[in-house]
């Protein structure tokens, strides 16, 4: 540690010396406590700044919220006060304010420690899912979407309506389970050749309607008709696991739980493009995910259920 500050002062020792050459140089001390605004992260809705303090304030500060308005003009969003207990402030903004955040500032702080610049990591994108109308006799936990939702809604505004409803919405992804055939399929193209992508998972009705799916340009990969599992036409013994993923999928590097196992998918025709779409595998070899580009986007299709 010895070693490391007396680095550190030599190299301001040097910056300083750099100035003086050029002018008189003024040192300003703060006369008490700084703040700074260590963080800002999203939870849900809601935005939380996390502060701290080199002495305890004197009064309770604020945390502002600023962004643009749709004519481009800076306004602030919202002002919050520091919780003193957690250090920290707490706000949910509306969807179309929080995509047009900017900066989050500890108030009367004029220094850089005291903004932080937003990024896209805190935006919310809007997602559509989409879905034949279950039958009001299945169970929640038997619908497909309950798990697309649960999985989403932590981090994206959901849009769940008629497909020509969701493109409307302008989404950055639409979700779509167990559907054989698309419906408005033109617009999708378009939608998705413009840059939208399109992720499709697996279910009885792909299963039994395969070859009509497969046919479709918003499908990665010829389907075989009636699908793979445990106790059916083509028997596994066992379930199988997860094969470790290539280097150029973009689940490369995450791990696989010992416990995760595929009982039921639909297979992929072989062709001569089938190996450069696959960026997910079972132990066997054959695709758990694959992918194709169309245009600008991307279609992305799990060969099992949501």
């Amino acid at each position: 540690m010895v070693f490391r500050w007396t680095g550190i002062w030599q190299q301001r020792l040097a910056l300083l010396g750099v100035f003086q050459d050029r002018g008189n140089i003024e040192i300003r001390a703060p006369s008490g406590g700084i703040g700074v605004l260590q963080s800002v992260s999203r939870d849900g809705d809601d935005l939380i700044a996390q502060v701290k303090f080199s002495s305890t304030p004197a009064g309770v500060p604020n945390v502002v919220f600023r962004g643009l308005t749709p004519s481009g003009a800076r306004a602030e969003f919202a002002r919050v006060p520091i919780s003193l207990d957690t250090l920290s402030a707490i706000v949910s903004l509306p969807t179309e304010l929080s995509a047009r955040l900017t900066d989050v500032v500890l108030e009367n702080e004029n220094h850089a420690g005291a903004i932080v610049h937003v990024s896209d990591y805190l935006a919310r994108p809007r997602v559509g899912l989409f879905s034949i109308d279950p039958s009001e006799e299945v169970a929640e936990l038997l619908q497909p979407l309950h798990y697309l939702r649960t999985a989403l809604r932590q981090n994206a505004e959901i849009v769940e309506q008629s497909l020509d409803d969701i493109l409307l919405s302008k989404p950055a992804a639409i979700f779509v389970t167990d559907v054989s055939r698309l419906p408005d399929e033109a617009e999708l193209i378009n939608w998705v050749t413009n840059g939208g992508t399109l992720v499709q998972f697996a279910g009885p009705t792909t299963a039994l309607n395969a070859v009509d799916s497969g046919a479709s340009e918003l499908m990665p990969v010829r389907l075989r008709q009636g699908g793979r599992q445990l106790g059916g036409a083509m028997t596994w013994e066992t379930p199988k696991q997860l094969a470790p993923f290539a280097r150029q999928s973009p689940f490369f590097g995450l791990e696989i739980p010992d416990d995760i196992v595929v009982n039921t998918q639909v297979l992929a025709e072989p062709d001569a493009d089938l190996s450069s779409r696959v960026i997910g595998g079972l132990s066997d070899g054959s695709p758990l995910v694959t992918r194709m580009a169309l245009g600008d986007g991307q279609v992305v299709f799990f060969h099992i259920t949501a």
